[in-house]
């Protein structure tokens, strides 16, 4: 049988060689860049409104509740917020991973929120502490799973994209920010659309629940490490090693000192005593807003070269 004639390879149509294959490539590698940013850019927005709801709240806790139980309920916030980021939050992403800390410690920041509403219709003006603890484990949880999620994402998107761990880690963080501030200028707008009290409490409830259950449905988790977590109880003493080994964290104390006496000052003395006083309690939540949309609309250009 007579073989047939070798192919006259300039015959053949360069789409159908490499070419092709480079440009479906490209277009594969584009695509799986959207997907991360499309992803980040889910997180970020759900995030920002669930966050912003619960600054809004504590913005209010003083006025609404009284100085006396409105600053308690914010010692049992930091109280908790500390000892959880401190002792609970690295364990429980080891073992979790990212995006289910996350889910959980925003529907436990869903508990705080919604525990303003249930005082407000209820006597029971004391489920605001207990919420108030609530809140404060799941933010001590919450801001170490994002930053894990951050990482993964900001890695992921690099080798996407092809750019740099550094480029790709300032465009995740511009648009992270700019999410983050947007929601808590939208949330404390809010406060202007409704009179203190119940109405706002359940649309934070609303809200926040909603943003909670987005990222629940409709945010991937972005693969990392897969070693095993160490044993529990020397992922709650890490925090401790390093402030011991490490001069840097030593030397943020004072700054994080000033901060916290900052806040604690201007959530439970300065907008109650002040600003609720002499202007009204709407304005509680709207003092910052000229500054937080300032912050807001700069913190994209902060992620490019």
């Amino acid at each position: 049988m007579a073989s047939s004639p070798p192919m006259d390879r300039a015959l053949i149509n360069p789409l159908h060689d490499g070419a092709a294959a480079d440009d479906s490539a490209t277009e594969i590698t584009a695509k799986s860049a959207q997907r991360v940013l499309r992803n980040f850019h889910v997180l970020a927005a759900a995030f920002s409104l669930n966050h912003g709801c619960v600054t809004a709240l504590v913005a209010l806790a003083a006025s609404e509740l009284g100085p006396s139980l409105g600053n308690t309920t914010l010692f049992v916030l930091y109280a908790c917020y500390t000892l959880s980021a401190a002792f609970l939050s690295n364990g429980l992403v080891a073992r979790l991973g990212a995006k289910r800390t996350l889910v959980l410690s925003l529907g436990l920041y869903c508990v705080y929120v919604a525990s303003y509403a249930v005082a407000f219709f209820t006597p029971i003006d004391n489920v605001v502490i207990v919420g108030a603890a609530v809140g404060g484990v799941a933010a001590g949880c919450l801001w170490p799973a994002q930053g894990v999620f951050f990482a993964r994402s900001a890695e992921a998107y690099a080798d996407a994209a092809s750019i740099s761990q550094k480029a790709a880690t300032a465009l995740l963080g511009a648009h992270f920010s700019a999410a983050y501030l947007v929601g808590e200028v939208g949330m404390k707008l809010l406060a202007s659309a409704f009179e203190p009290g119940g109405p706002l409490f359940v649309a934070y409830s609303c809200i926040a629940v909603g943003a909670a259950l987005t990222v629940a449905r409709f945010v991937d988790d972005v693969s990392g490490d897969t070693t095993p977590p160490p044993p529990f109880a020397e992922s709650a003493t890490a925090a401790l090693r390093l402030f011991r080994r490490s001069a840097l964290c030593r030397l943020l104390v004072p700054t994080n000192l000033c901060f916290g006496l900052a806040a604690a000052y201007l959530n439970g003395s300065f907008l109650s005593a002040v600003v609720a006083a002499g202007m009204g309690e709407w304005l509680c939540t709207n003092q910052s807003v000229s500054r937080v949309h300032d912050a807001a609309v700069l913190a994209p250009s902060s992620g490019e070269e």
